[in-house]
């Protein structure tokens, strides 16, 4: 279902780094950036619930925090994990490389 409303992309073929735009951001630098912003965005949301003593947008301004900073660790630690176990268990080695190529979908290394 979800691939039915992926857009079609073309992926960058490069063979190193210096030869990106100097704007380009690969998908995992997008989701961070997004996560992060969030994050930001439920400090008003705390503030407000706090200054009004409306308790349930205190609630929602903590939870969506705690929510950002687990997908930001996650992000960064689980490809690491899957990778390393993936040693012992090639199925999540396999996982973790489909992982890898979906957080840097944008590239084609030409490999």
């Amino acid at each position: 279902m979800f691939r039915f409303f992926e857009q079609q992309h073309q992926p960058i073929k490069i063979k190193s780094l210096k030869e990106l735009e100097p704007g380009f951001k690969p998908r995992w630098f997008r989701i961070s950036f997004r996560l992060i912003l969030m994050g930001f965005l439920s400090m008003p949301v705390i503030v407000a619930g706090s200054v009004l003593k409306v308790s349930l947008l205190i609630w929602l301004g903590v939870a969506v925090f705690h929510f950002v900073m687990f997908a930001l660790i996650a992000l960064s630690v689980v490809p690491r994990g899957m990778r390393f176990v993936g040693y012992w268990w090639p199925w999540v080695g396999l996982k973790a490389a489909q992982l890898d190529s979906w957080l840097e979908r944008d590239l084609d290394w030409g490999n």
